[in-house]
């Protein structure tokens, strides 16, 4: 019997605030907070894509290895901060996100309307809701903008949206979540 080899995909945390952000430099404590449970997913691009990766690890074929910067973005080495595997309960939920004009901003989750409030999302996410809006529509002089990606859930929780079946309901338990 072929013995398969086990992809490891990368998901890496900032550790400061990004360059463009009003916050820029000062550290964001994703890895705090996500080793107490307040960092319960993340957002990233490319929705396909990751949505393919938590497939592979509910399948066993992967796992999720949580990192973070040690200095500089793409400049410093990275230091890991868990291993998420099948037995987490990670996955994935579809995002939009979207300015129509200065004022408002709207979401869709699994391109459903949903009754979650963005500063629940922002605050699952580890930010406040204004450090949030900074972070997905970094200039403050944006008329309109439009994002699409993926909530990479850390946990069992899932956010509820109008037309599913699914109980809405937060869970925090890390109990499956290797730490090295």
């Amino acid at each position: 019997m072929k013995k398969t080899k086990i992809k490891t995909y990368v998901i890496t945390l900032s550790k400061n605030y990004m360059k463009g952000h009003p916050k820029e430099g000062q550290p964001t404590n994703f890895k705090e907070k996500f080793l107490s449970g307040e960092k319960i997913h993340t957002i990233r691009g490319n929705y396909d894509l990751w949505k393919k990766r938590l497939d592979d690890v509910r399948d066993r074929k992967a796992i999720l290895s949580i990192r973070q910067w040690e200095g500089k973005p793409y400049r410093s080495p990275q230091v890991e901060i868990a291993k998420i595997t099948s037995t987490s309960c990670c996955g994935v939920q579809h995002i939009s996100l979207w300015k129509p004009n200065e004022n408002d901003i709207y979401w869709q989750i699994n391109d459903r309307k949903t009754n979650v409030q963005l500063h629940d999302v922002a605050k699952n996410d580890g930010l406040d809701i204004e450090d949030f809006r900074r972070w997905f529509i970094p200039k403050k002089d944006v008329k309109y903008f439009y994002f699409e990606g993926a909530i990479i859930h850390f946990t069992p929780f899932r956010y509820w949206c109008y037309g599913e079946n699914r109980i809405h309901e937060r869970l925090d338990n890390r109990t499956n979540t290797e730490k090295p």
